[in-house]
């Protein structure tokens, strides 16, 4: 090994430790919180930040979620970097960054919503629409890394499949972000000063929520069929440890009172980034423990995904060692 890509390799080992830790202090500020409710629009003034708000200004009263979303922010960008160097397809990777960005953004966009002084209702409104944003394109990124992982990406169907899933994902996009426009989605009035509480779900929320549905199905459905045997039993542990998330995203969605006094989308974030990294760490997804050991892990971001440690047929030497050179 060169000493350039010695360096690399600590760096990359000292960044996924990073990850890491940051992820176990949020498990663990979690822990010490517990279930803490959301901000509530029209509180009083949070007093040690009072010096940045404008007099006169909507301001809320940040719960002890918002720590804790600033904490998500800059451990899911460590561990998308982690990614980076640890996933061994670039397909698969690409998406990866992307639901690690998705979710940045989407704690950033709470965290403005609740927290920064906002007069507008219109605004505030979008700010919501773009909530669901990530909430659409992260189930469909992993929809997109379960085809990729499992081979099947190259079958006649797979391309008319990700061009559909794009299209209806974009559709649900254009059609949230327009809410206030045709109020499809979400209908409430926004001249009361409730609106936020007092709103009804139309046909556009539960055709997103099913799409939503069908493609995490379609993700844990991909893997199962296109794993091995021994890793049945590691998708199986995956699926019962969505299967609580899955009945708690219901009860938001049905406004059930425990759920909707929580940080859905905290909650949400964690969930995914956390099933994503266990099925790299178990090899659904694949990748390798650093970049210097490529080779053990098949080629890297060309073909089809099968250099992961359970997934599909592994390529040959041949094919391997060529695309590495």
């Amino acid at each position: 090994m060169s000493r350039s890509d010695d360096t690399f390799a600590r760096k990359a080992i000292a960044g996924a430790c990073a990850g890491g830790a940051l992820l176990c202090l949020v498990l663990l500020a979690m822990q010490a919180f517990g279930s803490i409710p959301p901000p509530e629009p029209g509180s009083a003034r949070f007093l040690y930040g009072s010096f940045f708000w404008p007099s006169g200004s909507y301001s809320v009263v940040p719960s002890s979620t918002s720590g804790l979303m600033i904490l998500m922010a800059p451990a899911t960008a460590v561990w998308g970097f982690s990614v980076h160097v640890r996933c061994s397809d670039s397909r698969i990777r690409h998406c990866l960054k992307g639901v690690a960005l998705l979710v940045g953004l989407w704690m950033l966009d709470v965290i403005i919503k609740y927290r920064h002084p906002i007069n507008n209702p219109q605004l505030t409104a979008f700010l919501w629409y773009l909530f669901y944003v990530p909430m659409t394109l992260i189930p469909l990124l992993c929809l997109l890394c379960a085809l990729r992982a499992s081979a099947l990406d190259n079958k006649p169907w797979a391309p008319l499949l990700r061009r559909a899933a794009w299209a209806t994902s974009i559709a649900i996009i254009a059609l949230v972000l327009t809410n206030s426009f045709h109020l499809q989605v979400f209908s409430f009035d926004i001249s009361r000063p409730d609106w936020q509480e007092v709103y009804v779900y139309n046909w556009g929320y539960w055709f997103a929520v099913a799409v939503y549905v069908a493609e995490y199905l379609g993700f844990f459905v991909l893997l199962f069929a296109a794993s091995r045997r021994r890793l049945h039993g590691v998708i199986a542990l995956l699926v019962m440890a969505a299967v609580p998330f899955g009945a708690y995203g219901l009860m938001y969605a049905l406004r059930h009172e425990f759920a909707i006094k929580t940080n859905f989308s905290l909650n949400y974030s964690l969930v995914v980034v956390v099933l994503l990294e266990l099925a790299l760490d178990f090899g659904l997804l694949p990748s390798c423990p650093l970049p210097s050991s490529t080779s053990r892990c098949g080629w890297r971001g060309q073909g089809r995904a099968t250099g992961s440690r359970g997934l599909g047929p592994r390529p040959s030497r041949t094919r391997s060692s060529r695309s590495m050179g």
